[in-house]
């Protein structure tokens, strides 16, 4: 990935040194210059690519930020209703069946 954006900025920039000195009226072929200029927006892209880095990365950790309040807050009201979920209590287990009639007994006996 590093080496893709260094190839493709390199390759956009290298076209730029020969315009740029063109735009301005000098002479297109001298080489320092073109490497000057060439470098000078290497720079600059490197720069606005650090820049971009550090907000991402404050971006990053803000939301993390916020992720971990909503777990916070989620686990505290989690463990504030713990109290009253223990005192409500399901009916004890009976042999008896509320909701409907005695189902049968479906298991194979043996003749002997």
């Amino acid at each position: 990935m590093i080496a893709g954006y260094v190839i493709g900025t390199v390759a956009e920039i290298v076209v730029l040194g020969p315009s740029v000195l063109a735009v301005f009226g000098s002479s297109s072929a001298d080489a320092w210059a073109s490497i000057g200029i060439d470098t000078a927006l290497c720079l600059i892209m490197l720069a606005i690519a650090v820049a971009g880095i550090r907000i991402t990365a404050r971006t990053q950790i803000a939301m993390a930020a916020v992720e971990y309040l909503i777990l916070i807050v989620f686990s505290l009201a989690g463990v504030s209703f713990l109290p009253v979920v223990s005192r409500v209590r399901l009916p004890p287990a009976s042999t008896r069946r509320c909701d409907g009639a005695t189902a049968k007994v479906s298991h194979l006996h043996s003749n002997s």
